[in-house]
C-alpha cells in the first residue's frame, strides 16, 4: 500500500518539478527510505526538494506503523502464557504471540521463532528500531525465544518464566546472555 502512495506521489510531483524525474536513478535502500544514485550537487534544486519530502514521508509512515505495532502488542500485556498454545486458546506463547501482534497489520510470520528468525533483515543492537523481532536461545542453541523492541532497551515479549505477556529490560543478565540477534520485518516499501 505504501509502496503505491510513494509511486502515485513520485509520479504526481515529478509533473510539478521543471526536469522529469529519472526512476532509474532512484533506488530503495535496505531501510526503506530513497537514496539518489547521482550526486546532490548534480540534482535540480526542485528534485533535491522532492527526494527530501519523499523522506521525510517515508520516514513518517514507517513511524506510523511502528507506533501501531507497538500499540498491538500492549493491547496483549497481561494475556497468559502456554508453551506451544495454538491459535485458538486465550493463551499464548513467545512466537504466537508475535504472529498474532504482526499479523494485525498484515505481516504474516511463520509460527515458531525459530521460523520466525528466517524472515527479515538483520539488524545490529545498536541500531534497533521499535517493532524489532529479538532472538534469544533460552533451551537450545538455536533461536527459541523471540520478543518485540520497543525502545529504551525494552521488550515485550510471552514470558515462559512470569507465564504472561509482559515487558523486560534488555539489561537484565539473562537476556543480555542469551542473546542471539534481531531482524527487521517492518518493510516501507511493500
Amino acid at each position: 500500500m505504501i509502496k503505491k502512495i510513494i509511486v502515485t506521489s513520485l509520479v504526481f510531483f515529478s509533473s510539478a518539478v521543471s526536469e522529469p524525474i529519472n526512476f532509474n536513478n532512484i533506488e530503495p535502500s535496505v531501510f526503506g527510505e530513497f537514496q539518489q544514485v547521482k550526486e546532490p550537487e548534480q540534482l535540480p534544486s526542485e528534485t533535491k526538494n522532492f527526494v527530501e519530502e519523499v523522506k521525510v514521508f517515508i520516514d513518517t509512515e514507517y513511524n506510523k506503523i511502528q507506533n501501531k505495532v507497538k500499540e498491538l502488542a500492549f493491547s496483549f500485556l497481561g494475556q497468559k502464557y502456554k508453551f506451544g498454545a495454538s491459535k485458538d486458546s486465550t493463551k499464548t506463547d513467545c512466537s504466537l504471540y508475535t504472529q498474532n501482534v504482526f499479523s494485525k497489520i498484515g505481516i504474516k510470520l511463520p509460527r515458531s521463532s525459530i521460523e520466525q528468525s528466517t524472515v527479515g533483515v538483520i539488524v545490529p543492537k545498536e541500531e534497533l528500531q521499535v517493532g524489532d523481532l529479538l532472538f534469544f536461545r533460552t533451551y537450545r542453541k538455536t533461536p527459541s525465544h523471540v520478543g518485540i523492541y520497543i525502545g529504551d532497551n525494552k521488550m515485550i515479549h510471552a514470558s515462559f518464566k512470569n507465564k504472561e505477556v509482559e515487558i523486560e529490560t534488555l539489561d537484565k543478565k539473562y537476556y543480555r546472555e542469551r542473546f542471539l540477534f534481531a531482524k527487521r520485518v517492518i518493510e516501507t516499501s511493500s
